[in-house]
């Protein structure tokens, strides 16, 4: 097992943070950053002298020692109406390039949230979120016998990006308990983090908490 420390050469960060209105904060800002040796993760190459049944699912990983350099900018957004309210977003947006010219593998180009938390009717408490997170690029490669692969040779392949609603209720009963609900990824998009590494569908979550210490 080959295990390197990564080395950062440089990390320069550059931004605005501020009030566009008395209750709207906003944060703006660029990043350039250079990594030696950082840590990739890579689909395994298919091998087809393999007869194991495990092994052809396909969804094992080697990680791949890269230098690589990050261009960045983000934007982050609060408003807060009333006490009750409160809205948030926050984007990152990255590019890319590596000592080798491949893909930075796995490595999404954009993520963001969108959040709205809101209290009505004294005891009640609604909350929304979505995440995003773009397409990621991997290398489909197969390997005869006990051949050494080629780095970056094979066939790349992006994975789809993903797009997750979720939506909270939850009922302020006494200062000790309360009930929820929770619907997570109600988008019911079927997206891989990985390659090969699916999410569940739509899920429903209720239940009950008790605060001990109130």
């Amino acid at each position: 097992m080959d295990i390197r420390p990564n080395q950062q050469q440089y990390l320069v960060k550059g931004g605005l943070q501020g009030l566009i209105a008395t209750n709207v904060t906003y944060q703006i800002g660029v990043a350039v950053e250079s990594n030696d040796q950082q840590a990739l993760f890579q689909l395994n190459p298919y091998n087809t002298f393999r007869t194991d049944e495990a092994y052809a699912f396909g969804n094992s990983f080697e990680w791949l020692y890269e230098d690589v350099q990050r261009y960045g900018g983000y934007f982050a957004l609060q408003w807060e109406p009333k006490e009750a309210i409160s809205f948030r977003t926050s984007w990152q947006f990255d590019q890319y390039s590596t000592a080798s010219d491949n893909p930075a593998w796995n490595l999404p180009n954009y993520q963001g949230e969108v959040a709205l938390s809101l209290e009505f009717l004294e005891n009640w408490r609604l909350t929304s979120e979505l995440y995003v997170i773009g397409e990621r690029e991997d290398l489909n490669s197969i390997v005869v016998g006990a051949t050494v692969p080629i780095p970056g040779q094979g066939e790349p392949f992006q994975l789809e990006p993903i797009l997750d609603l979720n939506l909270g209720v939850e009922y302020q009963w006494t200062p000790q308990w309360s009930f929820f609900l929770q619907g997570r990824n109600l988008s019911n998009q079927n997206y891989t983090f990985f390659a090969q590494y699916p999410a569940q569908g739509a899920q429903l979550l209720g239940g009950a908490r008790y605060r001990f210490d109130w």
